[in-house]
């Protein structure tokens, strides 16, 4: 992933002695991400697979995008996926001019540490988050940020629904799975409702558990979001983290 027209699927091979793990929705929790990694005891012979949403809501979007790209650099395999959040942020810095760039940086999504001491996007972000593909495809499942698109003709193509989409688990067609499990992120599911999926061996399971929210939500009450979550593909494990900003 080191050019800058990415790849929109990356299909993954799995390491022959090392563990996959995947991770969701980070949103700009650097400290509770990295406890994670430390906590499942990242080695350079695991697969880690990230399903976007790194910056924005969390106090250190910055600290999150550097992370990975130590990991990426220092050898660690690192597959990240890009989610609509890195989008949007892509799509302002192509179409806004600066000063308008720097407004939304600073006021709406409230992350000036992503930019340089010029008021620019840091080249290294910038072609990080470029590179980013919007789905991998492994020997037995799919990772995507949000969902494929059933109502098109070929959802495999429709990257705006790969990264916006919201679906029902519950009532999601897997017929196009080719019988692998899908894992997604980009919508906040309740910690209970995240662990019945993992226990109950579903198709469809979801990991983002809104790891931001760590004062009181209009819609979640605080015991059933603020975790960051990680899920061992191999014995299909949840690893929590809870929120430490």
């Amino acid at each position: 992933m080191n050019n800058l027209n990415p790849p929109y699927s990356v299909f993954v091979e799995k390491s022959n002695n090392g563990k996959r793990y995947v991770i969701s929705d980070i949103h700009g929790c650097a400290k509770t991400f990295k406890a994670l990694i430390e906590k499942i005891n990242l080695t350079k012979n695991d697969q880690l697979f990230l399903l976007g949403d790194y910056i924005d809501r969390g106090p250190d979007s910055k600290g999150v995008l550097d992370n990975i790209i130590y990991l990426i650099k220092t050898g660690y395999n690192v597959y990240a996926l890009r989610g609509n959040h890195e989008e949007s942020l892509l799509e302002a810095y192509r179409s806004y001019d600066a000063d308008a760039f720097t407004l939304m940086l600073k006021r709406i999504t409230k992350t000036p540490e992503l930019l340089d001491e010029n008021n620019k996007l840091r080249e290294k972000h910038l072609q990080f988050l470029e590179n980013l593909p919007y789905f991998f495809e492994l020997d037995n499942f799919f990772l995507v940020h949000g969902g494929f698109d059933l109502t098109k003709d070929n959802p495999f193509t429709d990257y705006k629904s790969m990264i916006n989409l919201y679906i029902d688990d519950d009532i999601y067609d897997t017929s196009i799975l080719k019988g692998k499990k899908l894992i997604h992120g980009h919508k906040v599911t309740k910690i209970q409702i995240i662990e019945n999926k993992i226990n109950s061996n579903s198709q469809v399971i979801p990991l983002d558990n809104g790891c931001a929210y760590v004062k009181k939500h209009k819609i979640f009450d605080a015991n059933e979001v603020g975790n960051l979550c990680c899920l061992d593909l191999d014995n299909f494990q949840l690893i929590q983290q809870r929120n430490i900003e």
